[in-house]
């Protein structure tokens, strides 16, 4: 039995994916079925994308029975047609039908409203710092930021500590709430860590790890353990603002941290950032989104292996000039915005660190010396890490001038 619904092979193809993720959710809700085992996705032998969804009926004087929709979409995303499979039922088709009809009907006016609930969601995400975030962070009455352990005032090198992204999220179900969250939420992590210069990264999930372990008697041993993040404040709804527990910005972004154990505070140009994001013609938002990811992957996978970091913040501003095609590449976009850079320093960053790292596989910032070479009269080194610590600071200057020349406009 083929459903018949009007308009509905007009919908575009972002509507006609909202209107099967709100048939999907209508079918799984107790008012209209209990959900069932055995639903498939494929393509058919003529390109479509074919799903197929189980259900028993439940709903009013129809009693109970087992019934499969299909729902066939074009190439292009668009719906082509949405069947049910009823063969072996028992109750009259004409019953069946308005059925049928009822739950697509309402399916595509919730699409057509944008028909959502509002939910709350936490994310969670880590980083290795001295000092915990100072407080939490309202970037609007929606979306705050804040550390999970406000009490870790522990200071130290190699620390882990854990924040949490708090959403209000308008949802078709509870399930695309946590999609929409977590996806948001990558997002957000990848630009705070360009504007924090801190790489930040989800908890790491199922794995059993080695650690050091000291053991009643305080000998000291090693005992695998199992790595991940525990939530036990058990919050389900929007915190309130607490004006005590704030985080104050007093830095500008272009501040660079030297001190050791200094308060790890928000930029004072986050907000404006944020909110410039949401009207900025696309291409300069994809940009920029683009560059923070590669800007996040360079500071999480090359904390360890500065080539790797490197190979990444050049892919960074690669982003930028691939995306927008305003420059020609990497060091036309650097020379634009960081005149006083050499041919020099560019070769070395282009030649000698990206391309015989990506095109030969060579590790050049010295990931291939032994660990017991003497630092104290290892002038190479020194000199080195001096090197590359300048020119991050300039790759991440530059990318907050373009940031704020095309995109905050300021």
């Amino acid at each position: 039995m083929i459903v018949e619904l009007p308009n509905i092979s007009e919908l575009p193809p972002d509507k006609s994916q909202q209107f099967i993720r709100q048939l999907y959710s209508l079918l799984k809700s107790k008012e209209w079925s209990s959900f069932g085992s055995g639903s498939y996705a494929k393509i058919d032998e003529n390109g479509c994308f074919v799903t197929g969804i189980y259900h028993v009926i439940q709903h009013e004087n129809i009693k109970s029975e087992n019934v499969l929709w299909i729902i066939t979409q074009g190439t292009n995303g668009t719906i082509l047609k949405i069947e049910v499979d009823n063969e072996e039922s028992q109750i009259d088709e004409s019953v069946l039908k308005d059925y049928f009809y009822n739950i697509t009907q309402k399916a595509l006016i919730n699409t057509l409203s944008n028909y959502g609930t509002e939910f709350f969601c936490r994310n969670y995400y880590c980083f290795v710092h001295t000092r915990n975030l100072s407080g939490e962070y309202w970037v609007n009455k929606k979306l705050r930021i804040a550390p999970l352990y406000p009490e870790d005032n522990e200071i130290g090198f190699g620390l882990e500590r854990i924040i949490v992204i708090d959403q209000l999220i308008n949802a078709i179900d509870r399930q695309h709430s946590f999609e929409l969250s977590e996806e948001s939420g990558i997002l957000l992590s990848a630009h705070l860590s360009l504007l924090l210069d801190i790489g930040l990264y989800p908890p790491r999930k199922y794995n059993s790890k080695w650690v050091r372990y000291y053991n009643e008697d305080s000998t000291l041993t090693n005992r695998r353990l199992e790595l991940g993040v525990v939530d036990s404040t058990g919050q389900f709804v929007m915190p309130l603002k607490k004006n005590g527990n704030l985080c104050r910005p007093n830095h500008s972004v272009y501040y660079e941290r030297k001190t050791f154990g200094e308060e790890l505070n928000f930029p004072k140009e986050l907000r404006s950032i944020l909110k410039s994001l949401e009207n900025v013609e696309l291409k300069y938002k994809l940009a920029f989104d683009r560059c923070c990811r590669l800007y996040q992957t360079a500071l999480v996978k090359g904390i360890d292996s500065p080539t790797i970091k490197f190979s990444y913040l050049y892919g960074s501003i690669d982003a930028i000039c691939q995306t927008t095609k305003e420059f020609k590449g990497f060091s036309d976009f650097m020379r634009n915005y960081c005149p006083t850079i050499t041919d020099t320093e560019l070769d070395f960053i282009h030649e000698k660190i990206r391309s015989s790292h990506w095109h030969s596989g060579e590790f050049a910032l010295g990931e291939n010396e032994s660990g017991w070479r003497e630092m104290l009269f290892n002038r190479e080194r020194m000199i080195r890490s001096s090197k590359i610590e300048k020119l991050q600071q300039t790759i991440r200057h530059s990318i907050l001038d373009w940031t704020f020349e095309r995109i905050v406009k300021k």
